[in-house]
């Protein structure tokens, strides 16, 4: 089975400045993500959509297809990424190339092992899942404000132990999702189906999206690949 891994990397980013190319253990951002899908051994072809020449021929540099440019209305803060994956799969149709799975790859995941996008893939296969997401324990006592009214989302009055809470909250970690040619032409939805998920370690479940993020991560981070040899 043909898996081609999809790896959005839009110019233009806000919250951090050209995060996709601002280097991150002294390597631009989108290098991490490509090399975890190019060592996977489940993945076929490596795409990266992007609207920026600069950071396509960057991309290129680091070993991923950059076939297209991605067009200006799937490149404003407005587009989804599922528009962005249906462009990809569009133009691997006129192609003519034949795959079954679609793994989406977000560079905001800095540390990711390619193990987990195999283990991911080979679970979908396993399961015979229609599509599968990389999730983490959530621990948390949760409280959200509800009409000016704060409410939590456990029995505060009878505040369980941690380890006494029966059912555990998974967060969804952005990593890895991997999505049946099948399913994703039928909703045009990454999840869809019969869905399956992939518990990742904490270190493979952090995401960039602030500056403190950032921050934090790429110390982190410098732990992590040096534990692992990377």
């Amino acid at each position: 089975m043909k898996s081609v891994a999809i790896i959005p990397v839009r110019s233009g980013s806000k919250t951090v400045p050209d995060k996709n190319i601002k280097h991150f253990l002294n390597k631009p951002l989108m290098y991490w993500t490509i090399g975890h899908a190019l060592e996977a051994k489940h993945i076929d072809r490596v795409i990266v959509s992007t609207d920026s020449q600069s950071y396509a021929e960057l991309a290129r540099q680091y070993g991923a297809e950059v076939p297209f440019l991605r067009p200006p209305h799937l490149s404003t803060d407005e587009a989804t990424t599922e528009c962005v994956m249906s462009h990809c799969v569009d133009f691997l149709a006129l192609e003519k190339y034949k795959f079954d799975y679609l793994v989406l790859l977000q560079v905001t995941s800095p540390i990711r092992s390619s193990d987990l996008i195999d283990q991911c893939i080979e679970k979908a296969q396993r399961t015979n899942a229609d599509s599968l997401l990389t999730v983490a324990p959530d621990h948390s006592f949760g409280w959200y404000e509800d009409d000016d009214r704060l409410r939590a989302d456990y029995d505060y009055e009878n505040r369980p132990r941690r380890q006494d809470i029966g059912r555990i909250r998974l967060r969804e970690t952005g990593s890895v999702y991997v999505t049946s040619k099948r399913q994703f032409l039928s909703s045009e939805n990454r999840l869809g189906g019969k869905i399956k998920c992939f518990q990742t370690s904490f270190f493979e479940s952090l995401e960039i999206d602030t500056h403190e993020d950032w921050v934090v991560i790429e110390s982190i981070a410098k732990g992590f690949y040096s534990a692992t040899g990377a």
